[in-house]
């Protein structure tokens, strides 16, 4: 059984954390996910963060300044998946507006012992961090070796899509260098059409995409491009509200890179089609209308283009 990524729930549960940390709110999700561990002291902290961290602080920067405490933690909230912050240095107790608006925001916030050491805190973090990254290369591995495996086996997109599905536990599915849908994996009660409405929604939003370091995104629509000789012949699409985990942008890496060897053995096999087509017609092999339009269509060209 795959090891979930590590949560602040989890964290609890290990007596190192838990005797050093107190959870001071009521409203915080400790379903957070944390990703890393990062001290941080500058009244700026917002601008350093990415998500999925788990921020301890002494306050120093807004003991100074607690005129500024307000607005950069509300900047800061939005961004991170818990705070620590010690007491008993800079700040006797936690603000209760800070409080109030960790609530607002579902942040957790801890309150560390002054007696602990941050570096105690990032060790026990960290080792746990480790453990599930570990374990998430291992699967990670596994899913590449059943890819290889499957594509040396089978010719066929939705073999791959498949084995991709069945790891993901989301709907994917591979759309060609025109935006056809060629292979997909779906969950129960997933219709036909969802597909067909997620196709358009890539054509119709594909003006206002946001770049990732592993692709882009349209709403809830992950889509990594599938390239073969410096050409795009094609997409692999996870549907997911919010981010990917690592683990899911490997398999949507990994996924692409085996659609795209796929993918350009279809566009060549495509490309040869077409090319003997129209030499069976400039050669006078073919001259029925009919049966020039009925090849058009099954080659997928609209005729009034043709």
């Amino acid at each position: 059984m795959s090891k979930k990524m590590v949560t602040l729930n989890e964290l609890l549960e290990i007596k190192d954390f838990a005797e050093r940390v107190t959870l001071v709110n009521k409203h915080g999700n400790l379903n957070n996910q944390i990703t890393h561990v990062t001290i941080m002291e500058g009244p700026d902290l917002h601008e350093w963060v990415t998500g999925g961290e788990f921020v301890l602080t002494t306050w120093y920067a807004f003991s100074k300044s607690p005129d500024l405490q307000e607005d950069g933690f509300k900047k800061l909230a939005p961004r991170i998946s818990a705070i620590g912050i010690k007491t008993g240095r800079f700040i006797n107790k936690i603000p209760l507006k800070i409080l109030q608006l960790a609530d607002q925001y579902r942040l957790p916030v801890f309150e560390v012992k002054t007696a602990v050491k941050f570096r105690e805190l990032v060790q026990t973090i960290t080792s746990e961090i480790q453990n599930y990254q570990t374990n998430m290369l291992i699967e990670v591995e596994k899913n590449y070796q059943k890819l290889i495996h499957t594509s040396l086996n089978s010719d066929d997109l939705a073999s791959l899509v498949n084995v991709l599905g069945n790891q993901l536990h989301k709907n994917c599915f591979c759309l060609n260098h025109e935006g056809k849908i060629l292979a997909s994996w779906s969950r129960r009660g997933t219709r036909k059409q969802d597909f067909l409405d997620w196709t358009e929604k890539i054509k119709t939003g594909f003006n206002e995409r946001i770049y990732t370091d592993a692709g882009f995104f349209i709403n809830e629509l992950h889509i990594f491009e599938c390239y073969a000789r410096s050409q795009l012949i094609g997409r692999f699409i996870i549907v997911a509200e919010g981010q990917l985990t690592e683990k899911e942008r490997l398999i949507g890496q990994q996924g692409a890179s085996f659609l795209a060897i796929k993918l350009w053995d279809h566009y060549e096999t495509l490309q040869k089609t077409v090319e003997r087509f129209w030499k069976e017609i400039k050669n006078g092999e073919i001259k029925s209308g009919e049966v020039i339009a009925e090849k058009l269509a099954n080659l997928g060209f609209v005729q009034q283009k043709a």
